[in-house]
């Protein structure tokens, strides 16, 4: 899968359900992501412009604070969406 398809999985995740911790929490260390995120040069970069920061004092969590879907996250999931296509 292209780190496109994976940010949209992504995002979409933290749109359809808001509420559940486990898709507010990027671990960037999980060999999928790293594989598919982290190696794509400005992979991370969307996910940050999307609202994520990073937790881990070490770099390797990104967190998505506060409640709900943030606007900056709906336009990135709809400008990647747009990119990968239906």
């Amino acid at each position: 899968m292209g780190a496109a398809k994976v940010l949209k999985k992504l995002l979409g995740n933290v749109i359809k359900r808001p509420a559940e911790a486990k898709y507010r929490t990027i671990n960037l260390s999980n060999n999928k992501i790293k594989a598919s995120v982290v190696s794509v040069r400005g992979a991370v970069e969307v996910l940050l412009a999307a609202g994520f920061v990073r937790e881990a004092a070490e770099g390797q969590r990104l967190g998505l604070p506060g409640e709900g879907a943030p606007a900056e996250l709906r336009a990135a999931h709809a400008q990647v969406s747009a990119f990968c296509g239906p």
